[in-house]
């Protein structure tokens, strides 16, 4: 059998056994059922996965048994050691559609990330080895590693930005400033460019438009917007003369960009493509988090961009007490702000859905299932059992 079996379960099936009301095969056969119907779950709940070695700078995309579809390269191999980089936050922070804090998804091996795709709306997620028993699995739509190369050797370390419709992903080598653009149809690559025009260690930022079948790109350091054509591989700049800019999120529609500038002044802007000016800005609550060690300042949308959410810091009741504004995206008006207090560094915000996979069974919810017995019933074998 290959379910694990508590003491307390082994008593009560072998009681159930010794009294004939179920044969020990039929236990096995009820057992290898329902396992089999868990992993034919599992199977239509992931399309296909990404899983990224960072030294090696490869991308193997494989299906749920494991077959290779592709290997995309993304740069050069590097040799990462522990001392080559520190890690400047733990933890992904999942919420609910009501935007409530529900999980967190603590970072796994900083070389050995893994992103799946999902069947049901194609979305990504963030995916180890206990995904499939979470509560919730996390969907969204940046990934900013945790780590900061500190060997100055430019260590592999890359950020992924997803389109609004996951049809491309581009994967951005922090330290190099490369940034690889992948079809994520067609897994395949289909351009890679540099930006890198300093030594920041800041992270590049990119919004996917499919449509126009252009990436938006701020750097943390600059005061313009580089807009480039991923068909002809023009690039113009437009400055919105805000200040230098930092995070960036595409409205659904691609007409607004969501763009944080840093300094002097720290605001949240819309700027309107249509006419080339701001359309609206947002007061920051707290201070913003790249001005301390954070390669960044998280901005981001729900899976369906109805909500956008930045968080900044305010000094209470620790120093640096994370703040969540939440936006409505239609109305262009902060309708939440909470802020969260279990003193955990965060780096990325996803959105949970349930997993039903999560609620794994044990043998005696499947004699229930069954109804080869009833609740007390199974009370009243688990009496006798431990009678002592």
């Amino acid at each position: 059998m290959n379910f694990q079996i508590s003491k307390r379960e082994n008593q009560i099936i072998s009681k159930i056994i010794s009294n004939n009301i179920i044969s020990s095969e039929k236990i096995e056969y009820i057992s290898k059922e329902y396992l089999e119907s868990l992993e034919k779950e599992k199977k239509s709940l992931f399309k296909k996965f990404y899983f990224f070695d960072n030294e090696k700078s490869i991308i193997s995309v494989k299906d749920f048994d494991n077959n290779l579809i592709n290997q995309i390269n993304i740069g050069k191999e590097t040799k990462i050691s522990n001392s080559g980089f520190r890690n400047w936050s733990e933890s992904t922070i999942v919420l609910s559609e009501e935007n409530k804090k529900i999980a967190d998804f603590f970072t796994p091996t900083p070389t050995k990330n893994i992103i799946a795709f999902l069947s049901k709306n194609n979305s990504a997620c963030l995916f180890d080895e206990n995904t499939y028993k979470s509560k919730y699995i996390p969907q969204l739509k940046s990934y900013i590693s945790n780590t900061i190369d500190i060997s100055k050797n430019n260590i592999s370390i890359f950020d992924l930005f997803f389109s609004n419709d996951y049809l491309f992903m581009t994967v951005v080598n922090r330290s190099t400033g490369e940034i690889y653009l992948i079809d994520t149809d067609k897994d395949k690559l289909i351009k890679s460019f540099n930006v890198k025009t300093n030594q920041s260690s800041k992270v590049i930022n990119i919004s996917i438009a499919s449509k126009s079948r252009k990436m938006y790109i701020t750097d943390n350091v600059s005061t313009s917007i580089s807009i480039f054509n991923f068909d002809n591989n023009e690039n113009v700049l437009i400055n919105p003369s805000i200040g230098i800019l930092g995070s960036s999120v595409l409205s659904l529609d691609e007409k607004r960009l969501y763009i944080l500038a840093t300094k002097p002044k720290p605001v949240l802007k819309i700027f309107n493509f249509e006419t080339n000016s701001i359309k609206k800005e947002f007061t920051l609550k707290g201070d913003l988090f790249s001005s301390t060690d954070s390669p960044y300042d998280l901005l981001t949308s729900s899976i369906d961009n109805k909500f956008i959410y930045l968080m900044t810091y305010i000094p209470d009741p620790d120093p640096f007490t994370p703040v969540i504004t939440v936006i409505d995206s239609e109305t262009e008006k902060a309708v939440l702000r909470f802020s969260i207090k279990d003193g955990i560094k965060i780096s990325n915000l996803a959105i949970g859905f349930l997993n039903d996979l999560h609620l794994n069974k044990n043998i005696i919810d499947l004699i229930l299932d069954k109804n080869i017995l009833n609740k007390e019933s199974i009370k009243e074998f688990e009496k006798t059992s431990f009678k002592t």
